[in-house]
């Protein structure tokens, strides 16, 4: 998956976010769209390598410690334009959200928080 760009899924069933079996996998990724997180996904040395997308849409049941990497993450994509984040609880009900300043981000034209 050295050349994939875009990867939509749906949101509706929790398709979670595995680290990519080689640091230059996914790499050149543009678009993530629809992945689940949660207390087995790899945010840090994971997910953070990513930091070519353009578009990203998370479904997010973390740790404290995972919400640290994702708040950390977020300012360093560059490029970003679009950002949607969800955070849940267990019970599917809302959770917080702890974000950093995301000022950096000059090309986010889209963003959508719950």
């Amino acid at each position: 998956m050295v050349r994939l760009r875009h990867l939509h899924l749906t949101d509706s069933h929790r398709v979670r976010f595995v680290a990519p079996p080689s640091p230059s996998s996914l790499i050149d990724l543009r678009t993530l769209w629809g992945v689940f997180l949660d207390e087995e996904s790899p945010v840090k040395g994971g997910l953070n390598r990513l930091l070519s997308l353009r578009k990203l849409g998370l479904v997010c049941r973390l740790t404290f410690s995972q919400r640290v990497a994702l708040s950390k993450w977020l300012p360093r994509l560059r490029h970003l334009e679009s950002l949607r984040l969800r955070s849940i609880q267990e019970s599917v009900q809302p959770s917080d959200l702890h974000l950093r300043t995301l000022s950096s981000l000059r090309n986010l034209s889209s963003i959508y928080l719950l």
